[in-house]
C-alpha cells in the first residue's frame, strides 16, 4: 500500500455523530409507523372520506369558495362527520 493512500474510516464527512442522528431519526420513524399500523389493525374495515371543493373567480380581486367533507368509518356507511363552509377572497393589491 502507498503512503500517499488515505485510509477511510468508513464513516461520511459529517462523523459519527451525525451517523447516529441519523440512525436514531430511522428508528423513531419506523417505531411510529409500526406503531400506527398495530393501533389501526383492529378495524379491518375501509373508510371513506369525500370532498367536493369549488372555487369561482369573479374578477381579478374577488374569488369565492365553496367546500363540503363527508366521512364514514365503514365504506360508505357509519357516516360520523360531515363539513360544509364557504368564502370569498378579495386581492387588496
Amino acid at each position: 500500500m502507498d503512503d500517499a493512500t488515505p485510509i477511510h474510516s468508513g464513516y461520511s464527512l459529517f462523523g459519527k455523530a451525525a451517523f447516529t442522528k441519523k440512525l436514531i431519526g430511522v428508528a423513531l420513524l419506523l417505531f411510529s409507523f409500526l406503531n400506527n399500523i398495530q393501533a389501526q389493525s383492529f378495524q379491518n374495515q375501509l373508510g371513506s372520506w369525500n370532498i367536493l371543493n369549488i372555487k369561482v373567480t369573479v374578477n381579478n380581486k374577488c374569488s369565492m369558495f365553496l367546500e363540503s367533507q363527508l366521512r364514514s368509518l365503514s365504506f360508505y356507511n357509519q357516516f360520523h362527520y360531515y363539513e360544509i363552509k364557504g368564502g370569498a377572497t378579495y386581492n387588496l393589491n
